[in-house]
This record gives structure tokens, C-alpha cells and sequence, in this order.
């Protein structure tokens, strides 16, 4: 799993231009290429999508997360 982080209270503007410039990027040729020769699984999310998987995953996760001292 991968996404990009930016400091809270970044501006939407500014988080919807990152969201369409990853979407973009993602959907490129270029990076399909490499995509598909790497193996790598593709599960793209914008950015109100990866916000909320990635907040239930912290939920689910808290104890270890805590454990691990993170």
C-alpha cells in the first residue's frame, strides 16, 4: 500500500490538484508500463477515498500501532 500524505488543513485547492495530478499519473501510459512489468497491483484512491481507508486502517490497527510505539 502506498498513498501521499500532506499536512492537515492543507487547502482543498491545493488537495484537489494533487489528487487530479495523481489520478492523472496513475492512468498514464508511461506508469501503466511500468505497472504492469514491475507486478505492481494498482488500487487507486482520491483523496476523500484514501483519507477514509486509511483512517478505518489506523482504527483497525490501533493496538499495534500503540504496541510498536509508532
Amino acid at each position: 500500500m502506498g498513498g501521499l500524505f500532506a499536512p492537515a488543513g492543507l487547502d482543498s485547492e491545493i488537495t484537489e490538484k494533487l489528487s487530479e495530478a495523481c489520478e492523472e499519473a496513475i492512468h498514464s501510459e508511461r506508469f501503466q508500463t511500468f505497472a504492469t512489468q514491475s507486478g505492481t497491483v494498482l488500487n487507486y484512491r482520491d483523496a476523500e477515498d484514501f483519507d477514509e481507508f486509511f483512517r478505518s486502517q489506523y482504527e483497525s490497527n490501533t493496538s499495534l500501532i500503540d504496541a510498536s510505539g509508532l
